[in-house]
């Protein structure tokens, strides 16, 4: 992956206006994006849609925006827009009482969800080229719950994915059912910050963005053995326990978040690159910062 060239390369490009404002946009996506979050009764102010206009045309320049499966910004203040795939277009579906916050998404009650509608493996998710992680505005303040995930019980293999806060300062993300040992881990999760896996040659590692900046904070040599289930679809908030019927909910994180993704890069630096342009992205457009 190059340096990230210069973001004037847009202003030669057809400018889009969306809603009533002034602000045009230079990339069709993110005009469809924003133009879909209005149709959903979100009031975008010029710099929330200069921010996702940013990080459409930054992610493109820099190569790594094809390689995102699935993106939820979980910070709209109500279900249709949070379920919202910046990428795919496609809706989720939440359940329960989930807390529909300026920023974040959280689950007072442990009882609510997203399902995603989908697989891993069908948002293309596979061995070689795999990798998830959520934006956390705040912890849990208790143990045990999983952020997202969804494993298959009901076919053969432990099958699936999904992370989980094992411990007031241990979160793991396994690349197998949760009963597994496929799995990466970081500690110190307070505040602010974001992860996400990536697998290369059967190798795990963990990165995560905070206020200090970017680092490595997880490795599983030859973790990845087995494909994510093509049956149980991915559940955000919660993780999908899958034994013939969807969504099979259990294991309800309590704590706050700001977005979850799914990426599809086998590229090592894919993780750096994303997840800075997700933070400006997250902290532009709710006035809040890490």
């Amino acid at each position: 992956m190059t340096p990230p060239p210069s973001l004037g390369l847009g202003l030669g490009l057809n400018r889009m206006v969306v809603g009533g404002g002034g602000f045009s946009f230079t990339d069709s996506d993110a005009a469809t994006y924003a133009a879909a979050l209005e149709s959903d009764g979100v009031s975008l102010s010029d710099d929330q849609k200069q921010a996702i206009d940013t990080f459409y045309v930054t992610g493109k320049s820099e190569g790594w925006y094809s390689d995102i499966a699935r993106l939820y910004l979980t910070i709209w203040g109500q279900a249709s827009a949070n379920s919202r795939c910046l990428v795919s277009g496609t809706q989720g579906t939440f359940n329960g009482s989930i807390g529909h916050n300026a920023g974040y998404i959280d689950n007072p009650t442990y009882s609510g969800f997203m399902d995603t509608g989908s697989s891993a493996v069908a948002k293309g998710l596979s061995l070689g080229s795999q990798g998830f992680g959520f934006l956390q505005v705040a912890p849990d303040s208790s143990t045990g719950g999983c952020p997202m995930g969804g494993v298959d019980f009901y076919n053969s293999g432990n099958l699936g994915h999904g992370a989980q806060q094992e411990t007031s300062s241990v979160m793991s993300f396994h690349h197998d059912a949760i009963t597994g040992n496929s799995k990466v881990s970081t500690t110190g999760i307070s505040g602010k910050r974001i992860y996400s896996t990536i697998e290369f040659s059967g190798d795990l590692y963990l990165d995560e963005r905070t206020s200090s900046g970017f680092s490595g904070a997880g490795f599983m040599s030859g973790g990845a053995s087995q494909d994510f289930s093509s049956d149980s679809t991915d559940l955000i908030m919660a993780i999908n326990v899958y034994f013939g019927t969807n969504p099979t909910a259990a294991n309800y994180w309590g704590g706050q978040m700001g977005a979850a993704f799914y990426h599809s890069s086998s590229d090592s630096v894919f993780n750096q690159y994303f997840t800075l342009a997700l933070k400006n992205l997250w902290e532009t457009c709710t006035g809040l910062s890490f």
